[in-house]
């Protein structure tokens, strides 16, 4: 039996790509990917957890940009559907792109026709919300609209309600995930943690600064 290597990420696209960078840099023969969980149990060769360097997903954004120009919007949106396989079919299919086969199932045409099968379900759900979300504003309160969707498609509305709201302030929250997106002043935050707190906050009120038991980044 080969050596199986396992790399643990933290769930987030950044981080699969920068983890995935270390995999096709290394002399693997064999690995499986996870995400990181407070009950996984060590494997039976041990595991590896990834703190990767920001650059390493840029580094990879990059080179998968210049294979093709498909190519990292069909792993962004495969990787957003977050179907139960998604991880290791992107992750071999990564590998067989840059000539590092280290997937038993080498056969590039079937995993990227799951692939693309994945992001064309993704695009169809975000295209529908786009045109069919309605917000509430409660009073003079902020417009919000919760929503559960299938996929992990809040990220890809951030472009769309940003232009159709410009500088106006508007709140997304997926409740299934637990995150929101938070639009003001023409820019659009990603809280994963405290957006209950901006619910509340009024239309014309001073712009409200982020507390410390908030996560904040940017949205793309």
């Amino acid at each position: 039996m080969k050596p199986v290597k396992i790399f643990s990420y933290d769930g987030s696209f950044r981080n699969f790509l920068g983890t995935m960078y270390q995999i096709l840099h290394s002399d693997t023969p064999s690995f499986r990917l996870t995400r990181q969980s407070s009950s996984d149990q060590p494997g039976l060769f041990g595991s590896e957890m990834c703190g990767t360097p920001p650059e390493y997903s840029e580094k990879l954004w990059e080179a998968l940009r210049s294979k093709a120009i498909y190519l990292p919007r069909l792993v962004y949106f495969a990787f957003l559907s977050e179907e139960p396989e998604s991880e290791m079919v992107l992750a071999h299919y990564i590998c067989d792109v840059f000539g590092r086969n280290k997937a038993e199932d080498t056969d590039r045409a079937g995993l990227q026709r799951k692939l693309a099968k994945w992001a064309r379900a993704v695009e169809l759900e975000k295209t529908e919300l786009e045109s069919s979300l309605l917000f509430v504003s409660s009073g003079k309160r902020i417009p919000e609209c919760h929503i559960a969707p299938k996929y992990n498609v809040l990220p890809l509305l951030s472009r769309h309600f940003r232009m159709r709201f410009g500088s106006s302030s508007w709140m997304i929250v997926d409740r299934k995930r637990n995150y929101g997106l938070y639009g003001r002043d023409g820019k659009v935050e990603i809280i994963h943690k405290g957006w209950e707190q901006l619910r509340n906050v009024p239309i014309n009120a001073p712009i409200p600064s982020f507390s410390e038991n908030q996560e904040v980044r940017p949205a793309i």
